[in-house]
């Protein structure tokens, strides 16, 4: 029995197949790293639960001081120098 020359191997074949082989080891090895990155934020250990978060502490941190300045420029439109709704 004999093989057609379509499935043979040759010469050419592997010249391109052995750098195209070198090419996609390298390939993988350079999403590894960057897999297990997103791997690493991605696990209970790198990313934070949310019944372990302090949501009220963190509002109040962040939007707290926005509230408080918009507050008191209602009861005080002209800051602090100014006498307060209008009195002369």
């Amino acid at each position: 029995m004999q093989v057609s020359t379509t499935y043979k191997l040759n010469w050419s074949a592997w010249t391109t197949a052995v750098p195209f082989g070198v090419m996609l080891l390298t390939y993988f090895m350079a999403w590894r790293k960057l897999l297990h990155g997103f791997w690493e934020e991605i696990t209970p250990q790198g990313w934070p639960t949310f019944h372990a978060m302090d949501f009220k502490e963190a509002i109040e941190k962040n939007i707290g001081p926005i509230v408080r300045e918009v507050v008191d420029k209602r009861r005080n439109p002209y800051g602090a120098a100014a006498p307060p709704g209008g009195s002369s």
